[in-house]
């Protein structure tokens, strides 16, 4: 910390560079490096953004467009048909004629095969078809809870009666009361719709085709696909997304049926009657085929800037690789710690300007080098010295002897001409000096020497503003105090002592020499600092809790005494004894001497003792002991004895013995615990219980004489009083009159005396 170690590295000055007198290589290169730049991203950049773009925006219109006319022709179909069954429910329900409206209907609808009435048991009502008998009945009818309930009911696709796809679709007729009739059931030929399907075309390769919810195909151009289910998940291919997941999103990319990716988009037909979906495919490799038209040109202008590449290198490798070569193998030996290496490059460029440069800054690094090494070694000492001052102080729990030896252990690791440490008073208005080093200090102690917090001192400077502060030269710092009994102080460093956010106090650090401390000195004792005054907080309030401790201790021991007291003053037995004749009470007087040397042993083992083993004082034989004393404890006060006495003299007793009296004394200290809780707890229930019984019976009472009378009469009652008196004060006068009532009732009393049993 001495001046000249204050100074920092000497750095000579760097000679002037030599004067370039060719044209910059440094352009040349940034000139060849932009155009390739340039071209290169244009090219990539450009070609497959815009490409792609162009192309799966051109996809995606197709897709969408031929996907949204399939919907509108398909709606169009259904909504028609829907709309001619519900006329024709209507009909019927008006009282039309059923074989006429339906003769009407087939030759209205070319795509109805079948048309039938058919109640809730199955029987067909009334029915006309294109080929062949209506049946009479109909085994199942899963379309009755759709149809009853007033929606339309769309069936499945069937392949096998007719030949061709047909779908049955089911509407409700009611009667002429508005109550369900039957269903009209229609069979219709989707041929007319599969012919639709067919004919859309999406580039070459492109199809539409409808599916169900689930993936079963209904409608495709290839046969072969129909009836089958697209969620199948070809060997090695992810699953295909459901569809309608596909739906929610514009397009989607799967591996089609083909097992092939596709580019795709889907959507519902009528998805508040339907679970049928239209589905738009392309395959990507048709997609992208205009990409790769693409890639040929830009396979060619790669080639160019091949080309363009190879001539900047070969212009690189004379005039920049060859010269970097030299200048790395001479800064790798730099770099491994040969200062004394020198670069021989003498060209008329940059890099003839750059070895000469690093020569001269390999000369200066050599001399900061060995100026910083004794600066770190300096700073290593005062880290090392300041963790050994935090740990030494971590292990003192004592406020007082804790920063006695804080001041002692910093004055001795740093070699300080005096160290103070101030705590913050109660009402946070001065700081006092707690410990101080030397003579100095023991009389600034004596005096109670005090700095008020926030006035022209640096500790009240500190300890208000809580930052550490440095005067360099005590005769120039206004901030500081002139102490006559530290005349030999030239430089002082104040640190604040913050703990849980707050200045507890703060260090004062005086040194002999001028500048004898820096910023970096602060961040260190600052840190050494910031430990101390955690380990003076944590033995603070370490010795509060001590203190707080022992005070509920002494609290709980005096409260468990004085319910003992009164626990025990009600009973008239005060303990048993068990012999050959049986349980009767204990004789106190015969037990007295007993008892005394239990409560003796327990006084000189300073509440340490749990037996006592007893012999026979008298006979001076080798009889064995014959009794063993077990003090019965609350919270290590007695409140009772367990004694055992062996029927056999010669029987000795043993540790485990010995151990079972304890633990049968410790285990009915706490039942006699609960037992006197749960009797206190019953009393100040039944205390509540009488109060309420009283409150309830004054308040029925509608005047103040017969409030009054209830009153006394229920508490003499309870308490077993012979007479009551109560005085009622009308505003500032006195009622000239007393009332008084005596409750003639004989109290209920328990051992307390309080009524409550």
């Amino acid at each position: 910390m001495a001046d000249e170690r204050m100074s920092g590295p000497r750095v000579p000055e760097i000679s002037e560079a030599p004067v370039l007198s060719g044209v910059s290589i440094g352009r040349r290169l940034s000139r060849r490096i932009l155009l390739l730049s340039v071209i290169t991203v244009v090219i990539l950049l450009g070609t497959v953004y815009l490409g792609g773009l162009n192309v799966f925006s051109r996809a995606s219109r197709d897709i969408l467009t031929s996907r949204t006319e399939a919907e509108r022709v398909f709606t169009r179909f259904l909504q028609d048909i829907f709309k001619d069954l519900r006329v024709t429910s209507d009909a019927l329900t008006v009282g039309g004629d059923p074989d006429a409206l339906f003769r009407r209907a087939l030759s209205r609808q070319t795509v109805y095969f079948d048309l039938r009435l058919i109640d809730e048991r199955g029987q067909v009502l009334a029915g006309r078809r294109r080929l062949g008998t209506v049946p009479t009945s109909v085994e199942s009818q899963p379309w009755l809870i759709t149809v009853s309930s007033g929606e339309i009911y769309i069936g499945s696709v069937e392949y096998d009666e007719y030949g061709v796809p047909v779908v049955p679709i089911a509407v409700r007729v009611d009667d002429e009361d508005g109550d369900f009739y039957g269903s009209l059931v229609a069979k219709v030929d989707l041929t007319a719709l599969w012919d639709v399907v067919t004919s859309f075309r999406i580039g070459e390769a492109g199809y539409v085709y409808i599916t169900h919810w689930n993936g079963e195909v209904i409608m495709h151009p290839n046969l072969e696909m129909v009836r089958v289910s697209m969620q199948r998940t070809p060997e090695g291919e992810v699953e295909r997304p459901a569809l309608q997941e596909i739906a929610a999103q514009d397009h989607a990319f799967y591996t089609g049926y083909r097992d092939e990716l596709v580019f795709a988009s889907a959507g519902p037909i009528i998805s508040e009657v339907m679970d049928w979906y239209v589905v738009a495919e392309q395959p990507v490799g048709e997609i992208i085929q205009p990409l790769i038209d693409e890639a040929v040109i830009l396979l060619i202008l790669l080639i160019g800037i091949l080309v363009l590449v190879a001539g900047i290198f070969n212009f690189a490798r004379r005039r920049i690789v060859r010269p970097l070569g030299v200048l790395r193998e001479n800064v790798i030996a730099l770099g491994e710690g040969d200062l004394e290496q020198r670069i021989p490059l003498e060209t008329d460029d940059e890099f003839g300007a750059l070895a000469t440069m690093l020569n001269t800054l390999a000369a200066q690094l050599q001399e900061v080098i060995n100026t910083l090494e004794q600066r770190i070694a300096e700073r290593t000492r005062g880290l090392r010295a300041a963790a050994e001052i935090s740990r030494a102080t971590t292990t003192v729990l004592d406020p007082d002897e804790l920063q006695r030896e804080t001041v002692e252990l910093i004055q001795d690791h740093f070699a300080l001409y005096y160290v103070g440490l101030f705590m913050v008073d109660e009402a946070g208005e001065y700081a006092v000096l707690q410990a101080a080093t030397g003579e100095a200090g023991k009389e600034m102690l004596a005096s109670g020497h005090r700095l008020r917090i926030g006035g022209a001192t640096m500790i009240g400077q500190c300890v208000s503003m809580g930052k550490g502060r440095i005067a360099l030269d005590v005769g120039a710092e206004a901030s500081r105090f002139d102490n006559p009994l530290l005349p030999e102080t030239h430089s002082e460093m104040a640190l604040p002592l913050q703990a849980r956010g707050r200045v507890i106090g703060a260090l004062s650090v005086q040194s002999k020499e001028i500048a004898a401390f820096d910023e970096a000195d602060i961040a260190v004792m600052q840190t050494m600092a910031d430990q101390v005054a955690v380990a003076i907080d944590n033995a603070q309030l370490f010795t509060e809790s001590q203190a707080a401790l022992e005070e509920m201790e002494a609290i709980q021991q005096r409260y468990t005494e004085q319910s003992w007291g009164a626990f025990t003053r009600k009973r008239i037995i005060k303990g048993y004894e068990q012999t050959s004749a049986g349980l009767k009470p204990l004789d106190e007087v015969a037990h007295q001497d007993e008892l005394q040397k239990v409560l003796s042993a327990l006084r000189d083992e300073e509440q340490s003792a749990r037996s006592v083993v007893l012999g026979d004082e008298e006979e001076h034989t080798a009889r064995a002991v014959a009794k063993v004393l077990v003090p019965i404890l609350q919270r290590e006060r007695p409140i009772g004895v367990l004694g055992c006495e062996a029927q056999d003299e010669g029987r000795p007793w043993s540790r485990d013995q010995i151990a079972l009296v304890e633990s049968v004394a410790e285990q009915f200290a706490i039942a006699a615990e609960n037992l006197r809780l749960l009797e206190e707890t019953q009393r100040r229930a039944a205390r509540e219980q009488a109060v309420t019984e009283i409150t309830a019976k004054i308040r029925a009472e509608v005047e103040i004489e017969s409030m009054l009378e209830e009153a006394l009469s229920e508490l003499g009652r309870i308490l077993g009083a012979d007479r009551g008196l109560a005085r009622l004060a009308l505003g500032q006068k006195i009622a000239s009159e007393t009332e008084e009532a005596s409750a003639g009732i004989q109290a209920q009393k328990d051992g307390n005396g309080d009524g409550y049993g």
